[in-house]
């Protein structure tokens, strides 16, 4: 299976709306496409026009290391941790919601802080090409998952999104492989309950494990936003280096659900739900894995500012003619 360190080596009604990172992958007059699609929501909802939004691309000039530690899924093996898994067509997305969870993360450089899960759910692509809310270097995968998380410090999820540090989500890329993989299995052996938005199904408990991968050592992490409206910039972002895979089979499953209701004249397939990068405005991302070193101009740490890029053309265009003034000297002598 390919990690992600490996591809960059090459070159209330609220909560019910936030548990969608969809938490807004609920009720509203957002789309995809069209009037009300990504490029017209900041015209809609104020907060999606600031500049903390995501997803964002991880390119390698804005990659700075930073000594991380790794997360602790151990108490993600409970099968038992919630009272039961409701599977949802939210309009926007399949959701799995899990009621009453007591499951915590650990770990991951999130140490004053205790985020308890809330639900996850799906982004994919129309094909294989497309589909991931997160890119590398511009290349996109063909799903990712995100598991949403809200600091119950403050007390509720509403409270918690006027924070900054409010919510925490994990986000789990996935790639093509040529075998299923069981772990969907409970989700798409009853994809057909819930083919039309407000549908919902009970399906049997698992391990949230089941959907993080084996090596969550390494990671990176970006201060950002909901990627669906009403886009509240209160997210600690987390997507995980190591992928897990998923066949064009299953693929084309999730593709069984509809955007629109049962009575529409033409049901929209559900499909290509995923926002587009989002501008930076200065942000880094942290990694955790020095090894992405190589990609740093002149390796700095999170509190130093790169070369720019002229300097560094500058240092080396002095030692080229340096060492044409040595070899001439030699000659002359």
């Amino acid at each position: 299976m390919e990690s992600w360190k490996r591809l960059l080596t090459l070159p209330a009604l609220l909560v019910l709306h936030l548990a969608s990172v969809t938490l807004a992958a609920g009720p509203g007059d957002y789309t995809y496409a069209g009037e009300y699609g990504p490029s017209h929501w900041g015209e809609h909802y104020d907060i999606c026009a600031m500049e903390r939004q995501s997803p964002i691309d991880f390119t390698s000039e804005i990659l700075r290391y930073d000594d991380l530690d790794a997360f602790d899924f151990s108490a993600y093996d409970n099968a038992n941790a919630f009272d039961s898994l409701l599977l949802e067509n939210v309009r926007t997305s399949v959701k799995v919601t899990t009621n009453n969870a007591n499951l915590f993360l650990s770990g991951g450089g999130f140490e004053e802080n205790q985020y308890q899960l809330l639900q996850f759910h799906f982004h994919w692509g129309s094909d294989s090409t497309q589909g991931s809310e997160h890119t590398v270097d511009g290349a996109m995968y063909p799903l990712e998952l995100h598991f949403v998380h809200y600091d119950p410090s403050y007390g509720s999820v509403n409270e918690a999104l006027a924070h900054g540090d409010g919510l925490a989500v994990i986000g789990v890329i996935f790639e093509i492989s040529e075998e299923d993989n069981p772990i969907f299995d409970p989700i798409l052996n009853n994809i057909d309950q819930i083919l039309y938005p407000g549908d919902n199904f009970t399906i049997p408990n698992f391990a949230m494990s089941d959907f993080i991968p084996d090596d969550t050592r390494y990671f990176y992490r970006y201060e950002g936003s909901l990627t669906t409206p009403a886009c509240y910039e209160a997210v600690q972002w987390t997507v995980l280096n190591e992928t897990l895979p998923i066949s064009e089979t299953q693929l084309a499953q999730f593709r069984t659900v509809f955007f629109t209701p049962e009575d529409s004249e033409a049901p929209l397939p559900m499909e290509n739900n995923y926002r587009p990068v989002q501008e930076l405005h200065g942000r880094v991302v942290r990694v955790n894995n020095p090894d992405l070193q190589g990609f740093i101009p002149d390796y700095v740490s999170p509190t130093e500012e790169p070369e720019t890029g002229a300097a560094s053309g500058l240092v080396s265009t002095c030692f080229l003619w340096l060492s044409l003034a040595v070899v001439s000297l030699w000659k002359a002598l």
